[in-house]
């Protein structure tokens, strides 16, 4: 689009009574578009050391700027939600993601900062090793708690697969991490594979009836045309969640099924040899 010749004398007055609207518009969008997040399924790999040179002001969609990111502003002071606690606190950045962490399993995270000529050289310590000797799934949560921490009030994290790389109590923690950010005026959009994370939202939702009303749980599945079809799985106060959609999550039911009639055929053939 050119907008070189807009003002030109040739054009109407329609057209040109039209351009203000048309900038406000594009300024609301831009303004609402600032204040959505997005987060993808594979996050960056850990590095033992960073060279921040220049300013970070977003994490990334790989969380590749987490580590810069902590380097600039993980002192700075935050509102945040802190783990077993009822209240917001004003904590530094760095501390606020520590305790989270330290709240999943994860050992405590730190920030090193040395200047360099030219630049910044920054290495994540979790507790007294660096996070490339540590597991692969630290990385991975990082990015999800720093996004979620310094997100503002009424804007919105798009989050694919947080439970990329994370055994399931992980998984579950960073369900009760998400529920507790949405609690503070964020929106989230999570797409997810893992029955951990949502046996645990669903669980919280059973436990708060408050829950119940701010989340929503699709299913996506396809069709006999090949079209994606949107089935909304309700979440019942007693039953927690009642009448999914055919395959939504049932493997481990069906597993466990098959397991218990397999054992006791074998405790039928058992008997049977005895006699």
């Amino acid at each position: 689009m050119q907008l070189v010749s807009l003002y030109k004398e040739q054009l109407s007055k329609k057209t040109t009574s039209v351009l203000p609207v048309l900038y406000t518009i594009f300024r609301v969008l831009a303004f609402e578009l600032d204040k959505v997040a997005f987060i993808g399924p594979l996050r960056e790999a850990p590095m033992r050391q960073y060279f921040l040179q220049d300013v970070y002001s977003d994490i990334g969609v790989k969380g590749e700027n987490t580590a810069h990111y902590l380097g600039q502003f993980g002192t700075h002071i935050i509102r945040a939600p802190l783990p077993n606690k009822p209240t917001l606190r004003h904590v530094s950045l760095n501390e606020a993601v520590s305790q989270w962490a330290v709240s999943m399993g994860i050992e405590e995270v730190s920030v090193k900062t040395t200047d360099i000529p030219g630049a910044k050289l920054t290495q994540i310590m979790i507790g007294k090793q660096n996070i490339v000797d540590v597991g692969f799934g630290v990385s991975q949560v990082l990015p999800i708690l720093v996004e979620g921490l310094t997100l503002g009030r009424g804007s919105t994290l798009i989050l694919e697969q947080p439970e990329i790389h994370l055994h399931p109590k992980m998984q579950m923690d960073i369900a009760d991490f998400l529920i507790m950010i949405a609690q503070q005026g964020r929106n989230l959009i999570v797409e997810t594979h893992s029955d951990h994370i949502i046996n645990r939202i669903v669980r919280r939702a059973v436990e708060d009836e408050s829950l119940r009303e701010m989340i929503g749980i699709y299913f996506v599945e396809k069709d006999q045309n090949g079209n994606s079809r949107l089935s909304e799985v309700q979440i019942h106060e007693d039953l927690g969640i009642d009448e999914a959609p055919q395959g939504f999550f049932d493997q481990y039911a069906s597993e466990t099924e098959m397991i218990l009639q397999a054992g006791y055929r074998n405790m039928l053939t058992k008997r049977r040899d005895k006699k």
